[in-house]
């Protein structure tokens, strides 16, 4: 079975640096697992350890029901991907993708029939008898995941394959790597910076800061229930918005003041906040950027609802984001993020122009409520 399963497992480099700490994850076959997090977060020094080229200082890595830890990387029957495709520079893309094959000694009949069967997937045979540096960019990075594929490994390590190409590249090798998944049994482990990448090919996401795990899930969890403000602040563009708010228990009820507003919070949310005997307390309040609604027409503020001079607006894609200054206690403000689908634009008949007043409105059952010290998710 194409499994991989990390137990506890530490790195730590000379000098006492500690780039991963007490890691603990298990990847199914067929299973998508994408690792993300800032550069320095430990995520590409984990798939490393997988693959042999980093040694393990504590725990243990199974792949397949075998400990591995002192395996040499050849016996894992993993195949890496990297951004730089480090081909033999002298040798065809075929000769290229029947090297490792070679060393194994299949017979040629094998090797021809494996080479096929990637090209054909990956549409590279027209470029089998090319030399690498008579390929662009995209066309390496496929031989790269054809070389890969070649090996019919029981995982896939994959490190930034597509950070070297340019948007429209990596939303077709994106669709190669969902074909590639389809046709096989192997596990994936996948490395990435970009959370959007990650959203769109994971079937678990696992986000990652300063060598620990902070979040692990299926994309939709991770982005609807944030573990915590680093996850919240991490997933989703643009970056989700935080406000300093006092979450008020009053009679055995909830209810957040933020500014001059009070914002009601569902019957939901109420239950799960005193079923965790939640005191009122001051929190970081987030909301994200497409969940705050702004009022048409200049609507009157009313309870729940906040306001702010809008300051600057940008066209992305077919939505509007917009950057709206709201007044706080003190006679401080705050930049506020807003992201309007172009659905909901059509409801604004004069536009909305820089400088003028927009209204707003939290909905409470759409808001995520922090711990102020910790940053721990309430819910």
């Amino acid at each position: 079975m194409a499994s991989v399963n990390l137990k506890g497992i530490t790195k730590v480099y000379d000098g006492g640096v500690v780039a991963v700490r007490d890691f603990n994850l298990e990847i199914d076959d067929r299973q998508f697992v994408v690792l993300v997090g800032p550069s320095g977060c430990g995520k590409s020094t984990v798939l490393r350890m997988v693959a042999g080229l980093e040694e393990i200082s504590s725990g243990q890595l199974y792949i397949g029901g075998r400990l591995m830890n002192r395996m040499e990387p050849q016996g894992r029957d993993v195949a890496t991907v990297f951004p730089s495709c480090a081909f033999h520079p002298h040798l065809t893309v075929y000769d290229n993708m029947a090297f490792a094959l070679k060393l194994h000694k299949l017979p040629p009949h094998e090797i021809a029939r494996r080479i096929k069967r990637a090209a054909d997937l990956l549409d590279i045979t027209p470029y089998l008898d090319r030399k690498p540096a008579a390929l662009s960019s995209g066309q390496r990075q496929r031989a790269a995941l054809g070389r890969a594929i070649v090996q019919d490994p029981q995982v896939f390590l994959m490190d930034e394959p597509l950070s070297n190409l340019d948007a429209g590249l990596r939303a077709q090798m994106r669709a190669e790597l969902g074909r590639l998944r389809q046709r096989t049994r192997a596990a994936f482990l996948y490395v990435t910076h970009d959370q959007s990448e990650a959203m769109a090919l994971g079937d678990c996401v696992v986000i990652m800061k300063d060598g620990r795990i902070q979040q692990a899930g299926a994309p939709r969890e991770v982005f609807d229930h944030p573990a915590n403000v680093f996850v919240a602040g991490f997933i989703g563009t643009p970056q989700m918005n935080f406000f300093d708010a006092l979450l008020v228990k009053q009679a055995g009820a909830y209810y957040i003041e933020l500014a001059d507003a009070r914002i009601d919070l569902p019957p939901m949310t109420q239950a799960r906040l005193a079923d965790r005997g939640i005191p009122g307390q001051e929190i970081l309040l987030g909301v994200r950027p497409e969940h705050i609604l702004p009022q048409p027409g200049g609507a009157d503020d009313t309870a729940g609802n906040l306001g702010g001079t809008v300051v600057d607006s940008e066209r992305v894609g077919s939505a509007l984001h917009l950057r709206v200054s709201v007044p706080l206690e003190g006679g401080a403000a705050q930049d506020v993020i807003l992201r309007i689908s172009a659905g909901d634009l059509s409801l604004h008949q004069g536009g909305i122009p820089r400088g003028s007043w927009l209204p707003l409105s939290l909905p409470g059952g759409l808001l995520h409520l922090f711990h102020r010290a910790s940053g721990c998710n309430l819910l």
